[in-house]
């Protein structure tokens, strides 16, 4: 779970430890700052920039939770360079479950163009990512809205909804139609076929040329709790020269929202 001390970076941990009270985690807290001589950065009084940080995290962590410790079942990791490929990097070497991360109430044109860590992460990494909004909280997991593509009868998007969905939330598979060619007619058929979920499930088409817009009204207006979109795994550069709807969903939802891979 990638964090710093600020407080939109901290709740997608209240929101995980919350859903997932049990599990283990490990907090990544990666600064790319140059600090020497010439660029200084200002800490507390006699601590070095890593335990100014950690300091820091856990006591907001132990103020938001409640706690006088840290938990024992979370650990605080420090790394200094480029955020994407430290955080890519630390998935590739232990086997984790998912990545938590927080995304911005408001973006930016540079934002916009060159893209946020989470994106970046989300564009790089193969395992789920879930993204918390700044004002998101944990409300429970019973009604879910996946954006369904023709991608949602692929294997591995499959097993990770399986996978994920163990306490059994109703589903809603809704797929917007744009004008022109569509093969999810297909797609829904071979999912009826090889998705044998224990949890109920319904699916819904709705015409529109505004996908991410209309996604978003239909998950708001059906009380959804989270929205899983489905990733295609372009690349990071990809995704910023041409707009994906994973980006344009990313930047517009207020819900929490957990990203799927098609790999």
């Amino acid at each position: 779970m990638p964090i710093d001390a600020s407080q939109e970076r901290i709740h997608p941990f209240i929101y995980a430890m919350k859903k997932y009270p049990g599990a283990s985690y490990t907090i990544m807290n990666v600064s790319s700052t140059i600090v020497n001589d010439n660029f200084p950065l200002e800490v507390a009084s006699g601590l070095s920039l890593e335990n100014s940080n950690d300091t820091d995290i856990r006591s907001r962590i132990q103020s938001q939770l409640g706690y006088d410790n840290l938990p024992d079942n979370v650990r605080i990791e420090h790394y200094h360079g480029e955020a994407v490929h430290m955080i890519c990097e630390k998935i590739k070497a232990e086997p984790y479950d998912c990545v938590f991360m927080g995304c911005k109430d408001k973006y930016s044109l540079i934002d916009k163009i060159f893209g946020t860590v989470t994106l970046g992460v989300i564009k790089s990494s193969k395992v789920p990512v879930f993204v918390i909004p700044q004002y998101a909280t944990y409300q429970g997991c019973d009604r879910v809205v996946v954006a369904a593509d023709d991608h949602i009868a692929e294997p591995a998007v499959l097993t990770a909804l399986k996978a994920w969905n163990s306490e059994e939330a109703h589903t809603k598979f809704l797929h917007i139609k744009e004008e022109g060619s569509d093969s999810f007619e297909v797609s829904i058929d071979r999912l009826l076929k090889q998705f044998t979920p224990s949890f109920s499930y319904e699916v819904e088409e709705v015409t529109s040329n505004h996908v991410a817009d209309s996604l978003l009204a239909k998950a708001y207006n059906d009380n959804a709790q989270l929205l899983i979109v489905i990733a295609s795994n372009s690349s990071y550069i990809h995704s910023l020269i041409f707009q994906s709807k994973s980006k344009e969903i990313l930047e517009r939802s207020a819900l929490p929202m957990l990203f799927l891979h098609t790999e």
